[in-house]
């Protein structure tokens, strides 16, 4: 089933939970095999019966850290009922940094590297095409589970190896990042056979420029909301007045009217800590002087926007390809 026109989906242009809506409508549309997803279609009425309710349940708990019950999605089918019952909202699963996105499957597991908000939202569509044969993960922020966020993209990379090897050990997997987990992804592939990691295969989407400086801290916030928006094909501006610049005002943008300021500020501010490390870290990185060091098949994409891609050095000679070229390599 599809959305109608008399009814909003996810992809219209109102003020609400929008990142909440998307990880939800994500998975509706995974377990669901659906294209689009009305906000106020019920769950069960969509096609939903008990065992993929319980799939729904797995992915809602790995992707937002929810626990659910059949019960609670019995009593509330839809996205947005879900979305606003949650009195604490969260950006992420706030209890471990490494997220799994779908069912294992034949292929090789395919990790997504975080960009910098530290979320793994942004990875939703991609996941749709991919995550019925394979394994699809997601490395998170570890500020959204307590934990600390190391300075440098090298020492990011040390512990997302670390997360890695204790879940696949040397088993082949495949590694994407968009942003600046392009860059993590990279250094993973760099330094995996050293930490016996199986990375057989890489995709790097729309990388940073080398040594890209840091935003100034007024416009700090600004490209946070534009990277959030990114990552929910919002504009970053819509719900937002004239004038707001601290992570208050976002709120409301984030989660809908109502929300308790105190909690959507704190799950936005785990986020724009993350935006603020990474961007830091990112000025700061090079992968030093030898092209030849990375020997793993390498992928590179970028809008015709991008410019300077020279941060990034490939095994195999870059190609102007849209996403879909990334899915036809990784099967």
């Amino acid at each position: 089933m599809n959305a109608t026109a008399s009814q909003p989906s996810v992809e219209t242009d109102r003020p609400g939970p929008i990142l909440i809506e998307q990880v939800l409508a994500d998975i509706w549309r995974f377990t669901l095999d659906l294209e689009a997803v009305e906000l106020d279609a019920s769950f069960f009425s969509l096609g939903g019966d008990s065992l993929l309710a319980m799939v729904t349940i797995e992915q809602i708990k790995q992707r937002l850290g929810w626990r659910l019950n059949l019960g609670e999605l019995m009593r509330l089918p839809s996205i947005r009922a879900l979305a606003a019952s949650r009195a604490t909202p969260q950006l992420a699963n706030d209890e471990r940094p490494l997220v799994r996105l779908s069912n294992r499957g034949d292929l090789p597991p395919l990790v997504l590297l975080h960009p910098e908000t530290g979320l793994a939202s942004a990875y939703g569509k991609l996941v749709r095409w991919l995550g019925r044969g394979r394994g699809c993960y997601a490395v998170q922020s570890p500020l959204f589970s307590g934990e600390e966020l190391p300075p440098t993209i090298e020492q990011q990379a040390e512990l997302y190896a670390e997360l890695l090897y204790e879940e696949f050990a040397d088993e082949e997997i495949h590694l994407a990042g968009w942003s600046g987990g392009a860059a993590l992804a990279y250094e993973l592939a760099r330094i995996g056979p050293a930490r016996q990691l199986g990375v057989s295969k890489l995709v790097l989407i729309d990388p940073p420029p080398p040594a890209a400086p840091e935003p100034p801290r007024e416009l700090l916030l600004a490209r946070f909301a534009e990277q959030l928006a990114a990552q929910s094909g919002r504009d970053q501006r819509q719900g937002l007045g004239a004038g707001e610049s601290d992570v208050a005002s976002l709120v409301p943008w984030v989660f809908g009217a109502g929300v308790e300021l105190s909690a959507g500020s704190a799950a936005l501010g785990a986020a724009l800590e993350t935006y603020r490390t990474c961007t830091s870290a990112l000025a700061r990185y090079t992968v030093g002087d030898a092209p030849d060091a990375l020997d793993v098949p390498a992928l590179l994409l970028h809008g015709a926007a991008t410019e300077a891609l020279s941060l990034i050095h490939i095994s195999e000679p870059t190609r102007r390809t849209p996403i879909s070229y990334a899915v036809f390599c990784l099967k």
